[in-house]
């Protein structure tokens, strides 16, 4: 018995049960794209460590380079890294034609983002145009006449652009920019470290808060490469300069970039 209580301690240290279920439930989805389900417990355990860590000057996760991400660090919140690292059309559940006065209930929640695209939401959401494909892992992909992929939400979260879309219209969000040594992290879906904004040739040119939509873009680079939710301010990105300063949830390369429209 006293060998049970012990094994017991051990396995449960906050009192939650030592389950860990990939892909079978709601969860953080790691940088490789698992998804793992875990108790509200154990999460908020791994939350208190990492903070803990941060704290006391710890290492922020593996890295294999300053300006990368650590793609084995979750973020503290429900919007998870690389979500479209697989996905396909059969991943598509439930379509749905939406009637009036949800497409502006969507135009609203898009234009509260993304104010700047007041004077093209009708262009990019034409009325009587707007379907939504409902997608396995929680997915929801806001769709034009066309087919065409222009938003996307994870988990109830908020609309993220596709970044087909963001090219068209490069300043409808909040950007940041990395230094040329991220490049290839950001383009295999590698959440970013602070120091890749941080060092010579990153760039925060505007101040953002903690969990808000950001467009990555890259030094030398035109186009955005990826798109994501920012794990702290900036501020904090700043004076931190440790772990990981956004979550990168799209990027090109992906299977979402890759497949610009979903048809029926």
């Amino acid at each position: 018995a006293a060998s049970l209580v012990r094994k017991e301690a051990h396995y449960r240290p906050d009192g939650a049960p030592p389950f860990r279920a990939r892909g079978s439930r709601r969860g953080d989805i790691t940088a490789q794209g698992r998804g793992e389900g875990r108790g509200p417990g154990a999460r908020a355990a791994s939350l208190v460590r990492k903070e803990a860590s941060a704290a006391a000057g710890g290492p922020p996760g593996r890295a294999t380079s300053m300006a990368a991400a650590a793609d084995d660090e979750g973020p503290p919140f429900s919007s998870s890294a690389a979500i479209f690292r697989r996905f396909s059309r059969d991943d598509v559940s439930q379509w749905t034609a939406t009637k009036s006065s949800a497409q502006r209930a969507i135009k609203a929640r898009i234009l509260d983002l993304y104010p700047r695209l007041a004077p093209v939401i009708d262009d990019i959401l034409p009325k009587k145009s707007v379907s939504i494909a409902r997608c396995a892992n929680f997915i929801e992909i806001v769709l034009n006449g066309d087919n065409e992929i222009v938003f996307f939400s994870h988990d109830g979260g908020p609309h993220l652009p596709s970044l087909r879309l963001l090219h068209r219209y490069p300043d409808m969000m909040s950007r940041l920019q990395v230094d040329e040594g991220a490049i290839r992290f950001v383009l295999n879906g590698a959440n970013i470290m602070c120091q890749g904004f941080t060092s010579p040739g990153g760039d925060i040119p505007q101040e953002v808060e903690a969990g808000q939509p950001v467009g990555i873009f890259a030094e030398g680079k035109e186009h955005a490469l990826a798109v994501g939710i920012t794990a702290m301010d900036t501020a904090g990105i700043r004076s931190v300069n440790r772990g990981i300063g956004v979550i990168s949830v799209h990027y090109m390369r992906d299977d979402l970039y890759l497949l610009p429209r979903l048809e029926r």
